[in-house]
């Protein structure tokens, strides 16, 4: 499906959060992991000018220590590690075309796979000094699933960079799927077993009930992003890859609507994670992993 821009009108943002009984926590060593991160990405000089000035107000530490308040300060200093080396990617390939975008990503994939692999740029450096935090302290089922997920979310943000540039808007059914991967979502809720410090067994992750959780996550950090978002995304032509956008294109509906509409899925989302882990079959050895996803739900939306 090929759209032109839609013109930018005003509309309600939704209250999502008030949909989301569980109560935030913040992570107590913010400070020093932040700093610690902060220090690191600014040493490489990966940015400057104008994309420079956005990394410094994105927050992403700061994400971090809302989303993962039960890590400690090696875990929670590598997730920084890791979500400001995702912020670089995802500015880098905004501004790329698809064959360039997916070189980017070979990159970054190239660098954590492949110990030998070294083209001298800044992104493979910063890359591989991010896999000597977190692959010695990642299980094996854990290590392999990071890069399965590597894979899958730098095909998806190449793809994305393809569709905006052919000015292709995905229905609603290929859309959700697709989303999942190219937003980075699932790629980070797949490092838990990092973060837990265990090495979650694929038993465990592909348990239908731990999927049907993840993936309930996914779709809301996913919608929740597209509906807050979608002003500064438009604004930049980057209108296609939102869910508001696709939803007004399949069902013939203005922006308003389109949101509510978002907004309602999210709730039934929200509805499936305190009904699934409280199931009898979710065992205990299941209920950390589901219950530790909650906290992306609300702080999502704090930056």
């Amino acid at each position: 499906m090929t759209t032109a821009p839609i013109a930018p009108r005003s509309y309600r943002l939704p209250d999502l959060q008030a949909v989301w009984t569980h109560k935030p926590r913040f992570n107590v060593h913010f400070e020093e992991a932040a700093a610690g991160s902060q220090e690191w990405f600014l040493g490489h000089n990966p940015l400057e000018g104008k994309l420079l000035q956005i990394f410094k107000k994105c927050g992403g530490e700061l994400l971090c220590a809302w989303v993962f308040p039960y890590a400690g300060l090696q875990q929670l200093r590598t997730a920084c590690d890791l979500i400001n080396l995702l912020f670089m990617i995802d500015t880098i390939s905004d501004e790329q075309n698809g064959r360039d975008a997916l070189a980017t990503g070979m990159q970054f994939y190239n660098a954590l796979k492949d110990d030998s692999y070294d083209d001298g740029s800044v992104l493979c450096k910063m890359t591989k000094e991010f896999k000597r935090r977190f692959f010695p302290y990642a299980g094996p089922a854990t290590s392999h699933r990071f890069l399965e997920h590597s894979k899958n979310y730098v095909l998806g943000f190449a793809r994305e960079a393809e569709l905006r540039e052919q000015g292709v808007v995905l229905d609603f059914a290929t859309f959700g799927p697709f989303r999942r991967e190219n937003s980075g979502a699932r790629y980070v809720l797949g490092a838990f077993g990092y973060l837990l410090g265990m090495d979650m067994p694929d038993e465990i992750f592909e348990h239908p009930i731990y999927m049907e959780m993840h993936l309930a996550a996914v779709d809301m950090i996913c919608w929740s992003n597209d509906i807050y978002s979608y002003d500064v995304e438009q604004a930049m032509g980057h209108f296609g890859n939102n869910i508001l956008t696709v939803l007004q294109r399949e069902e013939g509906i203005d922006l308003q609507a389109a949101t509510d509409l978002a907004a309602e899925y999210f709730q039934e989302r929200a509805a499936t994670a305190p009904r699934r882990a409280c199931r009898p079959s979710a065992r205990s050895s299941t209920r950390s992993p589901l219950t530790m996803s909650w906290p992306w739900r609300p702080g999502w939306r704090v930056i």
